[in-house]
């Protein structure tokens, strides 16, 4: 396969900024022949621009740092170009002069010189079909792409592409180096009620974004978390984010319906979303699923309570009231703990997912050591979910996960678990879940329909699960999401894994093939 361009997002570099990986990333595109290759950045452009300059890729002709973050950003970038142009011979000097008398002209001739755009559209053609149910890896094909009046359109043959896509909404993140500037984000419904593109769906710059295209909220600087997901079962995505110490908020799509332009939370009444106010909510990642089977998504996200508290709130069709709350009782939610006196994370690490395929989502949550704690016992919890109704709690409404018993979900003893993240590993359709395991491995346990038992014992014999060590390497906490996808484009799902040398320092990247598995099990 042959691209004739490609595009690098910064938030697939993490940890910001993962130098390695952008430099895996840049052999593995330059000896697949592409021709341009464009890195979007936010608040590192200098830092990657600079890394660029001074690598062998400073000579690649197609390699292009673009700035989305305005003028910080571009100030940043302008003092690492007399820098660095200091020290270079008279043609980089002279392309130096050029790109500055024509900052709008000969851009894709530019190796290196960071752009601050006035606009950046991204363009898909209309009558173009948009999927539910693939969420965050829908695929997008034929995209174009415009930055100041400058289009170029690249087709990744549905290769995963942009990751802050959902089905029906698209969501858009800008930062700036300034935390002063709130983050803003810009939401626009483009379908029609078939899923249709009824009119050219753009990205603009969020500055621009003007009433009759979308909408803004000027809220949340510590905004960490988003999450979607559809918790009132009106077949539309919501809008979830979680503020660090603060809370958790819901907007019910679709939002041009529900929301005014500049909207702010003061609109959520509890028809149109919901606001759960607690100290203890975290900025960590929200999972979201339907674990009761009732048609509405629950949310899973954890409370920073010693030793450390799950709690899930139920999606729900009827009008939350109050629209703010700070506790769940067991019939908005619960919650789930670990008994244990220890300074211990428990609910740190959650994910969601039909593990036992019965085409109803199960709960994973971990309690760890090392990620959010410093001490205690780990043990990791499978929950299945349940076909109607609510989980039975105690009088503290919460979920006593000592009850496992095989046939509901089961235990796992001694698991330090770091993070998990759920996927179909084996590509033989049911959920599996991938588990970063006390920073020296990573542990696949492949789903089935059974039969389990309580505690459960991983087998890593490549039929009920696989496991993963890197020589010379550790796994680190990597709470940070892994990349999933097919990116061979073979249709089987892939995944990459990021490691950490060591001796420290340096981030390594494995990208991982996965081939169909003659010996899975028969489910």
């Amino acid at each position: 396969m042959r691209f004739e361009s490609f595009s690098i997002y910064e938030s697939t570099l993490l940890p910001l900024v993962n130098i390695p990986l952008l430099d895996y990333t840049l052999e593995f595109l330059a000896a697949s022949g592409v021709q341009q290759i464009f890195v979007f950045c936010c608040a590192h452009a200098s830092q990657i621009k600079e890394y660029i300059q001074s690598s062998r890729w400073h000579d690649l002709p197609g390699v292009q740092v673009i700035c989305m973050t305005g003028s910080n950003c571009n100030n940043n970038n302008n003092n690492n170009n007399n820098n660095n142009n200091n020290n270079n011979n008279n043609n980089n000097n002279n392309n130096n002069n050029n790109n500055n008398n024509n900052n709008n002209n000969n851009n894709n001739n530019n190796n290196n010189n960071p752009i601050e755009p006035d606009s950046v559209k991204f363009h898909r053609e209309v009558g173009d079909t948009i999927r539910r149910g693939i969420i965050e890896k829908l695929p997008l094909e034929n995209i174009q792409l415009e930055i100041n009046g400058l289009k170029f359109a690249y087709d990744r043959d549905g290769l995963d592409c942009l990751t802050s896509i959902l089905p029906v909404l698209l969501l858009v993140k800008f930062s700036r180096e300034d935390s002063m500037v709130d983050l803003i984000f810009k939401i626009q419904d483009f379908c029609d009620e078939n899923d249709v593109i009824s009119e050219e769906a753009i990205f603009e710059w969020a500055e621009e974004i003007e009433e009759d295209d979308g909408f803004y909220l000027k809220k949340c600087r510590s905004l960490i978390s988003i999450a979607h997901g559809d918790l009132n079962g009106d077949g539309n995505d919501d809008l979830i984010y979680a503020i660090n110490s603060e809370g958790l908020y819901v907007f019910y799509g679709p939002l041009a319906s529900n929301f005014n332009f500049q909207t702010d939370i003061s609109k959520i009444n509890g028809s149109n979303g919901f606001i759960f106010l607690n100290a203890t909510v975290r900025m960590n990642n929200i999972a979201v699923g339907d674990i009761n089977n009732d048609g509405f998504d629950d949310i899973a996200l954890f409370l920073h309570i010693i030793p450390g508290k799950l709690c899930v709130i139920y999606g729900t069709d009827q009008i939350i009231s109050p629209s703010t709350f700070s506790t769940v009782n067991g019939n908005n939610g619960f919650y789930i703990s670990h008994v244990s006196s220890s300074n211990i994370a428990f609910g740190f690490v959650r994910s969601i997912i039909d593990f036992n395929g019965d085409s109803i989502k199960d709960l994973f949550v971990s309690a760890s050591i090392g990620t959010y704690a410093t001490s205690g016992t780990p043990i990791s919890y499978m929950i299945f979910g349940i076909n109607g109704g609510k989980f039975q709690v105690n009088s503290q409404f919460e979920f006593d996960p000592s009850t496992l018993n095989g046939s509901n979900g089961f235990l796992i003893n001694n698991f330090n678990s770091y993070a998990a993240y759920p996927y179909d590993m084996n590509n033989d359709g049911i959920g599996d879940i991938m588990i970063n395991r006390g920073q020296i491995a990573i542990d696949i346990i492949y789903g089935s329909r059974g039969p389990f038992t309580s505690p459960y014992i991983p087998v890593y014999d490549g039929v009920k699960g696989t496991s993963f060590s890197f020589l010379g390497c550790t796994t680190n906490n990597n709470v940070h999401p892994n990349a999933f996808g097919d990116f061979n484009n073979d249709g089987l799902n892939d995944f990459g894994i990021l490691t950490r040398l060591t001796s420290g320092g340096d981030y390594i990247a494995f990208l991982v093939w996965v081939k169909q598995n003659i010996h899975q099990q028969q489910h």
